[in-house]
């Protein structure tokens, strides 16, 4: 009898370390070049924080992530209208224990945030993350790196969702002072 309860105690205690996770992530995903849509991330003792910063405006801010057919117009064009009422950088930031780093530049901070309220819409944050795919085709083999921030506006479900080249993510548990602020400087 015991050993049952030390080891219903012991998987309890693996259980919830599985889920609080207090982890840091840091660094950041752009586009080569010239930065169009980047996610900035800096942790700090108090949790980590994500920045989407569009960089060109969000009139080029991505707000779709599936193939589109003629009947979603026009879904997509009040999707659209809602996207350009937001700022051009979103800033949120989740708790430590919300958070995990999984190495490899995946991550997940999961869980209801602070409300945002952007130009008098209410923004609830409750997800970014990462996610990593290869491709292959007759051209060859590609790496990338897509991650998402998710969120609730009006009742309804939103994502701003970009893929970029594996070259163009650094993302760890170290900080990346230098790059990150050099990338938060670029709008318009």
């Amino acid at each position: 009898m015991k050993i049952q309860k030390a080891s219903l105690i012991f998987v309890a205690f693996l259980l919830h370390a599985s889920f609080v996770q207090a982890e840091t992530v840091n660094g950041y995903c752009a586009t080569e070049m010239a930065p169009t849509t980047s996610f900035v991330y800096e942790s700090d003792e108090r949790g980590v924080e994500m920045s989407v910063i569009n960089h060109n405006g969000m009139a080029f801010a991505p707000f779709w992530f599936s193939p589109v057919v003629p009947n979603d117009m026009t879904l997509l064009s009040e999707r659209a209208q809602f996207i350009l009422k937001l700022d051009e950088v979103i800033a949120v930031k989740w708790k430590p224990e919300q958070c995990q780093f999984l190495g490899d530049s995946l991550f997940s901070c999961m869980g209801a945030t602070e409300p945002l309220v952007i130009n008098g819409l209410k923004i609830e944050p409750w997800a970014t993350y990462s996610s990593t795919t290869v491709e292959k085709s007759f051209a060859g083999t590609f790496e990338f790196t897509e991650v998402a921030f998710r969120f609730y506006a009006n009742g309804e479900g939103h994502t701003i969702l970009m893929k970029y080249q594996k070259n163009e993510c650094d993302l760890s548990r170290e900080k990346k002072e230098k790059v990150v602020k050099k990338i938060k400087s670029i709008l318009k």
